[in-house]
């Protein structure tokens, strides 16, 4: 099969050949450049223009881009004008951005932050989540990188602004594409390559459907494949000065023509993507340049450049993330040699100081020798009646080590005892802290939405359908749902530790709580397509029949409940679309290996997933407070980290065990015992 894209290829030459073709600027550009010749005056109005023209070239130079940012930001601090000031630290880490220095370009958003919180400008809050997205993006923290993008894309849907929202659609798309949740991407994909279409949004179409070209082509689709990249060609072709979006579109066709073997259309793209990359200066996409060339060699066995482009792909790589570092040793260095020079000044000094009592020593040496000789029969005739004396007082000083041993053993156990109660009050502490940090981190961004969402609805409810009203409430009650159950979460496990919560044992059946637990979650498997399985192995069908049957358990049956609710809800949110989630009940019966040979019986309830399955680091942090698993929600869920960590303590507060059986990609399964029922 070969696919060939002629007529695009002239603007691909007319890019790499005509320098003044691929440099043409905007006219929004051109129009600012000639506000900015005029008589300056330091007021908002400057500020305002120099912040537009760093946005401006921001897709085209991020030179240009972070010089007109840093004056906007001299001009904003002189008037003490505090959009000016937040508008021009975003601008500047978008240049660093794009430059591939993401630790400026993160202090700089950072300190944006607070600045538009103050101002309660929305969008500009929205454009600096993105950014950090992206910062994490690159860095390939994939999920870090997918929440800040999910923080943004409300905030541009309530302010109507719909190239933004398209962005971020474009944005959580490509996220997904790299985390390998390929039919998530293909989903927001299009969404925001219909967005881009409807807004004409010619930068997230070329964005939109390269990575639908990328899609079609992992799942090795070619025809559907160059389909997309074709239209995304046609749009690049009416672009050619968007460097941001050209660049990766022409590397992700290095790698669909490398992909076919024709291998020499493969390398014109990756060629249009360094060159765009290198003119634009942005360093991430001459490093991706490079991996093309490296896959692109590899294919065509060219082993020897396929190293070589490693080798440079390896030096971008150190360049880009070791910034910090090398700026932390650089510091490291300077202190270090600033140190050195005082010591060799003090060393210096003393050496003076030693030669002049050397000097004096000598002198004095003759008159010592003599008044040595002296005075040596007369200490000798001292030292016999010393010796006897300090016999003497041996035997005392042997005796007050022995006793002082003693008291040192006592002070060190009772210190260690203070240590280990220090570290135990730290730990509470921390705990404590970190109770607060999450709360006010994971409740600050719902609250936010919820605000948005009303204020939304005070402003254009007369003018909306119902249809959308009921959308946007039901977006309001799943926010504050989210809410609730992070509180929910945190007021339980502090009751847990503090002993509040009180387990009242008694005869209950177990299936009928856990009928109740599964079909809370029915709608929200069909949501995910997923098939939610019960199975037990009553003998009957009849309810009347299954209380009285083998599924009677000796425990408290509301925090039973509370321990199934988690484990489903889990269940659902791990697994990928279009899995089942098995939930099945059955009694257990163990023999003791003991001098009694005693059988117990048990209540054995397993929850089965089909998700990622958990990595051996995981396990040893699965039962832990606040513990982040490797392990996503595969929709974008909340997760507390405390579920799992709230069902071991009430298991074992019933006196039952839980643990789970994983192989990393294969699922994983939960299983909690409880005693069975002793019933007369």
């Amino acid at each position: 099969m070969k696919f060939t894209l002629y007529g695009s290829w002239i603007v691909l030459l007319l890019w790499c050949v005509c320098p003044e073709y691929a440099g043409a600027q905007p006219s929004r550009i051109d129009s600012l450049r000639s506000a900015l010749e005029r008589p300056k005056t330091e007021d908002t109005a400057f500020t305002n223009l120099l912040n537009n023209l760093s946005f401006s070239y921001n897709a085209y130079l991020a030179d240009s881009a972070m010089v007109y940012g840093k004056q906007a930001l001299v001009a904003a601090e002189k008037a003490n004008y505090k959009k000016g000031i937040a508008d021009a630290c975003r601008n500047i880490g978008f240049a660093y951005q794009r430059l591939g220095k993401l630790a400026d370009a993160t202090g700089y958003y950072l300190r944006a932050v607070p600045l538009f919180e103050g101002l309660n400008d929305s969008l500009g809050l929205a454009n600096v989540w993105n950014g950090l997205g992206i910062c994490y993006f690159e860095q390939g923290d994939f999920g870090n990188a997918l929440q800040f993008y999910q923080r943004a894309e409300p905030m541009f849907f309530h302010l109507k602004k719909m190239d933004r929202y398209a962005a971020s659609m474009s944005n959580i798309g490509y996220a997904y594409l790299q985390m390998g949740n390929l039919n998530l991407a293909q989903a927001y994909s299009k969404k925001a390559l219909a967005l881009a279409n409807q807004y004409n949004v010619s930068t997230i179409q070329t964005f939109a459907l390269s990575h639908l070209g990328d899609i079609a082509r992992r799942n090795q689709d070619y025809a559907t494949a160059e389909r997309y990249f074709r239209d995304a060609l046609a749009v690049a072709a009416r672009n050619p000065e968007n460097a941001v979006s050209n660049s990766r579109f022409y590397n992700l066709l290095g790698y669909f023509y490398t992909d076919l073997k024709q291998f020499n259309q493969a390398q014109i793209y990756l060629d249009s993507s360094l060159a765009v990359s290198l003119r634009a200066n942005m360093r991430f996409r001459i490093k991706d340049a490079y991996q093309g060339y490296q896959h692109l060699y590899a294919a065509m066995k060219n082993f020897e450049q396929a190293y070589r482009y490693q080798s440079l792909v390896a030096l971008y790589q150190d360049s880009l993330f070791n910034q910090e570092s090398a700026r932390h040793i650089a510091t490291m260095q300077r202190e270090l040699e600033s140190r050195e020079q005082t010591a060799q000044i003090s060393l210096l000094t003393k050496d003076s100081e030693l030669q002049q009592t050397t000097r004096n020593a000598l002198l004095g040496g003759i008159a010592v020798v003599i008044l040595a000789g002296l005075l040596l029969w007369r200490s000798y005739l001292q030292m016999r009646s010393v010796n006897r004396q300090l016999q003497s007082q041996n035997v005392e000083i042997l005796e007050q080590r022995s006793m002082m041993e003693r008291q040192s053993e006592e002070i060190a156990t009772i210190n260690s005892e203070l240590q280990q109660k220090n570290q135990h009050l730290v730990n509470l502490n921390e705990e404590k802290s970190q109770f607060m940090r999450i709360a006010a981190h994971d409740l600050k961004n719902p609250l936010t939405g919820i605000r948005g969402l009303a204020e939304f609805l005070a402003t254009d409810a007369p003018n909306l359908p119902t249809e959308e009203i009921a959308l946007v409430s039901n977006r309001v009650a799943e926010t504050a749902d989210r809410m609730f159950q992070l509180v929910k979460s945190l007021l339980d496990v502090n009751a847990i530790e503090d002993g509040s919560i009180a387990m009242h044992a008694a005869n209950f059946n177990v299936a009928l709580i856990l009928e109740t637990a599964v079909q809370n979650y029915v709608e929200a498997a069909k949501a995910k397509n997923i098939r939610l399985i019960l199975t037990t192995t009553a003998k009957s069908e009849s309810l009347e029949q299954i209380i009285e049957s083998e599924f009677m358990a000796f425990a408290d049956a509301q925090l039973t409940a509370q321990v199934i609710d988690n484990l489903v809800s889990n269940a659902v949110k791990y697994s990928p679309m279009g899995k089942s989630v098995v939930v099945r009940l059955f009694r257990e019966s163990l023999e003791n290996s003991g001098v009694t040979q005693q059988t117990r019986k048990y209540i054995r309830l397993e929850v089965q997933d089909e998700g990622q399955g958990l990595t051996e680091q995981d396990k040893t942090l699965l039962f832990g407070k606040f513990t982040k698993l490797s392990a996503r929600p595969t929709a974008g869920e909340d997760s507390t980290g405390l579920g799992l960590s709230i069902v071991k303590q009430l298991v074992e507060m019933m006196h039952g065990q839980v643990w789970c059986e994983s192989e990393y990609g294969q699922g994983a399964t939960f299983i909690v015992r409880l005693p069975v029922a002793e019933i007369l």
